[in-house]
């Protein structure tokens, strides 16, 4: 994979990314690694790297500015603000929201998945990828299925950060800006719009997420504290 900084100067590095990759961190130099080296593997495909910083205390920023070829943008915290710099900062046609917890196994996952919507032929349709669960022990394999199952269907808010969202920047750019006001759900409230001028396909690639905060919450815990925060969503209150 190739990734691509503003300021390079070799021919190779001046060609014009087809992908942007604007990924929000905070806290994460237990992923970051991983994270960065599973994007390497990507083949085929030229992608530039944005990672928006918002004020991480644990070294990541540190880290970050000791690696090549990797933008880096320092925003104030909070994931919506996080990633509207990213995506200003973005140069390619199209760019894609991800986590940085999130994995492809597939090596040509996002040349699949970018040509899936290049052969769409219309800038309205975005794409998510095929969700799957990683770091599940302890976890009961029949409820990571239904979550998973779920998450593939694209009906309404069922489509959320971590399955990546794929957009051409005309569709960026028509549903605006994320919201910046929202403390969580951000991703939802924006897949819903996105549903409201377009539509969403399912990309013929998996990407893999941690399980992690089922682990360490508890999955019935967890799956309650969600219900409860998708009913406040559907009714507007945020100051939960």
């Amino acid at each position: 994979m190739a990734l691509f900084l503003h300021d390079k100067r070799t021919d190779e590095q001046t060609l014009a990314p087809e992908l942007s990759i604007v990924v929000p961190v905070l806290n994460e130099t237990g992923q970051l690694p991983d994270f960065i080296l599973d994007l390497q593997r990507q083949k085929n495909i030229r992608a530039e790297l944005i990672i928006c910083d918002g004020g991480s205390g644990d070294g990541s920023r540190q880290w970050l500015s000791q690696q090549q070829r990797i933008m880096v943008v320092d925003s104030p915290a909070g994931r919506g603000r996080q990633l509207n710099q990213g995506i200003a900062a973005a140069r390619a046609d199209w760019v894609l929201l991800l986590h940085a917890d999130s994995r492809f196994a597939d090596e040509l996952a996002l040349r699949k998945g970018l040509d899936h919507l290049r052969h769409c032929r219309n800038w309205r349709v975005a794409g998510h990828f095929a969700l799957m669960f990683r770091d599940t022990e302890g976890l009961f394999p029949a409820a990571c299925d239904f979550y998973q199952r779920k998450a593939r269907l694209g009906r309404f808010e069922t489509i959320h950060g971590d399955q990546g969202f794929l957009l051409h920047r005309h569709l960026l750019e028509e549903v605006g800006e994320l919201r910046e006001d929202l403390p969580v759900m951000e991703d939802t409230d924006y897949a819903e719009r996105v549903r409201h001028v377009g539509q969403w396909q399912l990309l013929p690639a998996e990407i893999s997420t941690s399980a992690r905060r089922f682990v360490v919450e508890g999955l019935w815990q967890r799956q309650l504290l969600g219900a409860l925060l998708m009913c406040f969503r559907s009714i507007g209150w945020n100051d939960f």
